[in-house]
């Protein structure tokens, strides 16, 4: 897809929303976004369904609060959640990412409230990353489309480092672009950048800095498959990883996992966050066979490094 493509798309959302909220038209980003894709097929031909997907995650980011619903949710019987009246205290990455939300991307504070409660019931049904216990928690997030469930795990990561979980992993589909994407906003919403020549800041740096540094072993250009620079890395502190679903990516990121608990002699607490779970997790190798399929095995093998380990899978396909 073409820069011009995605600028004339861009810009004609941004005009089309703008007048459809001031006449008050119910959903007037969902509406610009449709006829501005309409306009965008018109002009160009059909687009591949992953570039018109980029796009629309782009305009959702770029212009709109996103619909957040109020939500429910079904535990098993043994899935004590680890507090009950009292929430933990978020003490900066939760309280920074809240503020922006608010003062930066002037989301509506129902739909932050709503952001707030959610991940606190995530949390409260993972583990408790400061217990000595072992665990091994799993669930699913399951959301409409576009209903905010990238909103919503960045909170969760960010009241999670708060919690003290040292090793966030993020497996961001099975496409460069989504996790190119999904790195650029975690960095943003998440870690907080400011850039070392300008001295500029984006996202949550934009409302405060100088707290605990959350190291990113992946960059938007790079992720563990390509970035051949990483070498042995020390556990003992909070770090983001963003990575690809792909059968070379996967046994990369064990392998260093596995050689960097071996040489720190540290097995941090994990959560991980599987985007899209729906694509390449789900085991489908069938009743015949008694191996699982290639990405399944390999999340099971990721998991099985570590002994605190919560993974919270997220779909909008059932």
């Amino acid at each position: 897809m073409s820069q011009v493509i995605r600028e004339e798309y861009l810009v004609t959302v941004d005009n089309l929303y703008t007048a459809f909220k001031n006449s008050g038209i119910d959903n007037p980003l969902d509406l610009a976004m449709d006829k501005a894709k309409g306009k965008i097929i018109k002009t160009y031909g059909n687009l591949d369904t992953k570039d018109l997907e980029s796009l629309s995650l782009e305009a959702y980011s770029k212009y709109g609060s996103i619909n957040v619903r109020k939500a429910s949710s079904i535990r098993s019987k043994d899935n004590i959640p680890w507090f009950k009246d009292a929430n933990p205290t978020y003490s900066y990455f939760w309280p920074r990412y809240e503020k922006y939300l608010q003062e930066i991307k002037k989301w509506p504070l129902d739909t932050v409230e709503t952001i707030d409660d959610t991940t606190n019931d995530i949390l409260k049904s993972i583990g408790n990353p400061k217990s000595t216990e072992i665990f091994d928690k799993r669930g699913l997030v399951l959301g409409h489309v576009q209903s905010g469930k990238t909103a919503n795990f960045t909170g969760l990561i960010n009241k999670a480092f708060d919690v003290g979980y040292k090793l966030v992993i993020v497996l961001a589909g099975m496409h460069n672009d989504l996790r190119s994407q999904t790195q650029l906003r975690l960095e943003r919403e998440v870690v907080g950048t400011v850039d070392r020549i300008t001295g500029e800041k984006q996202g949550v740096a934009l409302i405060k800095t100088g707290g605990t540094q959350i190291e990113t072993w992946t960059t938007v250009q790079d992720d563990i498959s390509t970035n051949n620079a990483i070498g042995i890395k020390n556990l003992d502190k909070p770090i983001l990883l963003v990575v690809k679903k792909q059968k070379d990516v996967l046994p990369k990121l064990i392998d260093l996992l596995r050689n960097s608990i071996k040489i720190s002699e540290v097995r941090p607490p994990v959560l991980i966050i599987d985007d899209e779970a729906d694509q390449a997790s789900v085991d489908a190798s069938g009743k015949n066979t008694e191996e699982p399929s290639k990405i399944n095995q390999l999340i099971r093998e990721l998991l099985s490094l570590f002994k605190q380990k919560s993974y919270v899978g997220y779909t909008a396909t059932p």
